[in-house]
């Protein structure tokens, strides 16, 4: 059967993913179902299958799509792969021979079931490196935070978790554009997730936070959790206690004694090996 037409470095954080990690960025793939429509991020250098079945990296629901129908090539050149479908994978009008790549362009239009598929650049950046923190760079940030003559009310620590892990790598691109203000930050963590801080003007404003980065994670089909807290500027001490209970560790008394002198001064090197102990 012929397609139908086209349609529209320490404890627990970990240092940030570089570049090459995702071979230059993720691309996009647009699916154009009976339903409706919906993107997925695909990383370059991975092969991604897509079928009806949940356990396929793109999930489709469309009754004409097989439960592992088809598998795609998100580096360039991009390729679509045929995985012995019942009703085939076309690029146009032609049905693909089963375990044979056919390449496809940026923008191309190609078909399984009754869904049109496309492959693009997301257009999603890196937060920038001076944004990505560890705790130690964190301190760090606090440090040179406590002399701001004219700091936020506040901040807001927001911490995310995807369902599905693999998806946490692209919480940060997602959320990057969040981080507005001079001394926004993110942080990964070793477990699932990341945390970010935002500078907030009331207490509000957290509640607010979660409902944007669940919905921008939404955009790209990626269902998550979030938590957050807001931590009135003026008490580093209060936003890392907040942060370790975000992060479910207890920090050692010192450090919070440290972070709440009016001249901040971390002893770094001993009070991180007190924290990981």
């Amino acid at each position: 059967m012929e397609p139908r037409a086209a349609g529209a470095a320490d404890a627990e954080t970990a240092p940030p993913a570089g570049p090459q990690d995702l071979g230059g960025g993720p691309v996009a793939l647009y699916v154009t179902a009976p339903n409706g429509g919906t993107r997925h991020l695909l990383p370059p250098g991975e092969i991604a299958r897509i079928g009806r079945g949940a356990d396929c990296t793109v999930a489709i629901d469309d009754p004409r799509v097989s439960r592992s129908h088809a598998a795609v090539r998100p580096t360039a050149p991009f390729a679509v792969t045929d995985l012995g479908s019942a009703n085939g994978t076309f690029v146009g009008r032609r049905r693909l021979t089963p375990g044979q790549a056919q390449t496809v362009a940026e923008g191309e239009t190609f078909f399984v079931g009754d869904s049109a598929l496309v492959l693009r650049s997301s257009g999603l950046a890196a937060p920038a490196a001076e944004r990505v923190l560890t705790l130690e760079r964190l301190l760090d940030h606090l440090s040179a935070g406590a002399a701001d003559p004219t700091p936020p009310a506040g901040t807001v620590l927001l911490r995310v978790r995807a369902t599905r892990a693999a998806d946490d790598r692209w919480i940060p691109r997602i959320l990057g554009e969040l981080l507005a203000g001079p001394r926004d930050w993110l942080m990964h963590l070793l477990g699932p997730g990341v945390v970010l801080g935002i500078g907030a003007s009331a207490r509000a404003d957290a509640a607010a936070l979660e409902r944007q980065a669940l919905s921008r994670l939404g955009g790209w089909s990626i269902t998550a959790t979030a938590d957050s807290s807001f931590v009135p500027a003026g008490t580093p001490g209060d936003l890392v206690a907040t942060l370790y209970h975000l992060l479910g560790i207890h920090p050692h008394r010192e450090l919070l004694d440290s972070l709440s002198r009016p001249h901040l001064v971390i002893p770094k090197g001993e009070v991180l090996e007190e924290l990981i102990a």
